[in-house]
């Protein structure tokens, strides 16, 4: 999903797990443009400075992986199973 994103911000056809956004011409402009896509993708709030301080995707996908984590742990066990049923 963040390769998808990262394609369409940066009209680019192929983005590397380890390409940084910014070498690949990304600028703050463009930054902007991710968070609010990655917001969108994964409902949650994406920082800009996320962007600035982790630019590959390798990076940003452990930064959403921590923040999901996150949020699984502050559910109920009720919530939790009703997620998985």
């Amino acid at each position: 999903a963040l390769a998808n994103i990262w394609k369409g911000v940066l009209n680019v056809d192929r983005v590397g797990v380890y390409d940084n956004f910014f070498h690949l011409g990304g600028d703050s402009l463009m930054a902007v443009k991710m968070v609010s896509r990655m917001t969108e993708a994964f409902s949650m709030e994406i920082s800009l400075e996320t962007i600035f301080r982790k630019p590959t995707i390798s990076e940003q996908a452990e930064v959403i992986e921590e923040m999901l984590l996150d949020e699984l742990g502050k559910l109920s066990e009720h919530e939790a199973r009703r997620l998985i049923d």
